[in-house]
């Protein structure tokens, strides 16, 4: 189940606009456990979490992103 992914990695996903944002789908109880999360060149994404869902990510120990030119928020 998503309540044990650690790692999240997404790489060159040209299209990918959001990450996580309808708060229904993403059920921040389902996310407690990430620890890694590495987004790399998608240059369409725009945001990755939700505020509230980001709040939930309490064992977040890396946040990277390289090459995503339209991003407006994490």
């Amino acid at each position: 189940s998503l309540g044990q992914l650690h790692t999240l990695k997404i790489k060159s996903c040209s299209q990918l606009e959001d990450i996580i944002q309808d708060l229904q789908v993403a059920c921040k109880c389902l996310l407690q456990s990430l620890k890694i999360v590495e987004i790399k060149r998608c240059n369409n994404l725009k945001y990755i979490f939700l505020m509230s869902v980001a709040n939930s990510l309490g064992q977040l120990q890396t946040l990277k992103i390289k090459s995503c030119s339209q991003l407006e928020d994490i």
